[in-house]
């Protein structure tokens, strides 16, 4: 009995670092590339707004998952749709770390904007899985985890590009949710679904469909002119 005492506080542990290790590799995955812009349009040989799509395809794919895939946690089960989110951020990690060209990197940043549920799916397993007493102090940390991803991300990206190359940035978060995921399949029990009812699947595309113009405006705006037959339809 003490033994199976000692080991239950372990496993919280090892559960609560792997959900903390999937949010910190969205939030490298999400910061990292800001800063490499310039280098990444002089290596791909495209334009300054082709290569914002980098950062729009996977704020689009990011801003329409998080709370589809999050919904889906409920319906599906959370262990379940967090092992997903961490396949969607390595698979478009890899994909985009051996890109030969831009689209096929959008392409990879818009399969890594799928695992943004993984943040509420985060605080869901955790809220199964802790003591209630315990509850707040970790829904802190991960947040504050999330903040410090970005902003390290941020800092990290020039040196990474520089000594280790392009490839490094994705292969990074890749490898933790890998190692996140790994974790979670071993130590997080199966979490029983909250809700049998089925998605909204019309609600779902609405929403898909305003949050993706209203992104696409405040990305490519600028270079198409905020009075542009183009952006008012958009924004219309």
């Amino acid at each position: 009995m003490a033994t199976e005492q000692g080991n239950r506080p372990l496993a919280e542990y090892l559960a609560v670092g792997a959900a903390i290790g999937g949010v910190v590799a969205y939030s490298l995955l999400q910061a990292m590339l800001v800063p490499v812009l310039p280098s990444l349009r002089e290596k791909f040989g495209v334009t300054t707004s082709d290569v914002a799509w980098i950062l729009t395809g996977f704020l689009l794919s990011s801003a329409v998952s998080t709370p589809v895939v999050g919904r889906l946690g409920d319906i599906r089960g959370l262990k379940r749709m967090y092992l997903f989110a961490l396949a969607c951020l390595a698979a478009g990690a890899l994909i985009a770390a051996c890109a030969p060209t831009l689209a096929v990197s959008v392409a990879g940043r818009i399969l890594q904007g799928v695992g943004g549920g993984i943040i509420p799916l985060a605080y869901g397993i955790l809220r199964a899985i802790l003591p209630s007493h315990r509850l707040p102090a970790m829904i802190g940390v991960v947040g504050g985890v999330a903040g410090m991803g970005n902003a390290t991300g941020t800092v990290l990206a020039g040196p990474i590009l520089q000594y280790l190359g392009y490839a490094w940035l994705f292969l990074i978060p890749a490898l933790l949710c890998v190692i996140s995921g790994i974790v979670v399949a071993i130590v997080v029990p199966s979490i029983r679904a909250k809700s049998d009812t089925k998605i909204n699947v019309a609600a779902a595309v609405l929403l898909a469909g305003w949050l993706s113009t209203a992104l696409i405006v405040l990305g490519q705006g600028s270079s198409w002119g905020w009075t542009s037959r183009t952006t008012i339809l958009l924004r219309c």
